[in-house]
């Protein structure tokens, strides 16, 4: 079986697993693979972006642990639309904080959701995602490298019909500082 190994990608240095050695702030700071160190190499900071994806990613039975968290999987999970495995951010807003326990990964900034409830078709599901304390902890990093911003796929996904929650807290994040 596959591994879970970690959240959403981690809002600041530190998480555990593949996405904290991929796709961390450490690539702007300390750089991965072929990126080598962008800013040491001479990359000015106001020419770099951060994505924050306004969706999450399920996995279906994450079982063999109690919150889910790097824990085995059976496969892709349920999604909002017929495409499986991808929850957009209005979906997660509106629906699932209701019905699915919301955890915090400390070490990475970054929440993710468990179903334990055997009762529910989606029993074991973990999904990871972004909300708005880690898209906080994302721009607040943005502001302290004095990088060039963020961009974010895709904003059909928050929750427009609403209050845009996700894109207003990135703009009073960066725009407000």
């Amino acid at each position: 079986p596959q591994r879970l190994r970690g959240g959403s990608i981690p809002a600041r240095p530190g998480g555990r697993g593949r996405w904290a050695e991929r796709w961390t702030a450490g690539w702007v700071e300390r750089g991965r693979g072929r990126w080598g160190n962008v800013l040491s190499a001479g990359v000015p900071a106001d020419k770099l972006v951060i994505g924050i994806p306004l969706y999450g990613r399920s996995f279906a039975g994450a079982g063999s642990t109690p919150d889910g968290l790097f824990s085995s999987y059976s496969g892709v999970g349920s999604g909002t639309t017929a495409e499986k495995g991808i929850r957009f951010f209005s979906d997660i807003k509106k629906n699932l904080l209701k019905t699915y326990t919301r955890y915090w990964d400390a070490n990475a900034g970054v929440p993710y959701l468990y179903n334990n409830n055997p009762e529910s078709p989606l029993y074991q599901e973990f999904i990871t995602y972004d909300d708005e304390e880690s898209i906080r902890f994302k721009c607040n990093y943005i502001n302290e490298m004095q990088l060039g911003g963020a961009m974010v796929w895709e904003l059909g996904l928050d929750t427009w019909s609403d209050n845009w929650d996700a894109m207003s807290t990135i703009a009073n994040e960066l725009l407000n500082k």
